[in-house]
């Protein structure tokens, strides 16, 4: 999706809502090409970034979503949770900006702010 002239990528975990910004901190690959990793297993689904239904292949749980150019994973805060070729230094790895959404009338609203500071204001809408 695109809001305010900005690429993000929404995907539903455990049944809520996840926005980050379309872009893998490594390489900028948009992660809307990816797949969502379930964390509980090895398998995956496509991620169809034309759709953003709860009965699309846009919803996993427990899942991750991983960079389709080189593998890194980025858990619904953002925060790199595996880097295939280097194990030891997701820790190390630049996050993916996430941004506050929620559902509300059978619509997605996102918060076009991905600074933590500004998160209640969106909670208080």
């Amino acid at each position: 999706i695109e809001l305010l002239s900005q690429k993000l990528v929404l995907y539903q975990d455990d049944g809520s809502w996840t926005c980050l910004a379309d872009r893998c901190s490594h390489r900028f690959a948009p992660l809307s090409e990816g797949r969502l990793i379930p964390r509980s297993s090895g398998d995956s689904n496509t991620i169809n970034k034309e759709t953003t239904s709860a009965t699309s292949s846009s919803s996993c749980t427990s899942c991750s979503i991983q960079c389709a150019y080189h593998g890194w994973e980025f858990d619904s805060t953002g925060k790199c949770t595996n880097v295939p070729q280097s194990p030891l230094s997701s820790d190390k790895a630049q996050p993916v900006p996430n941004f506050p959404c929620r559902e509300e009338s059978g619509m997605v609203w996102v918060w076009a702010d991905p600074d933590i500071a500004t998160w209640d204001m969106a909670e208080s809408i």
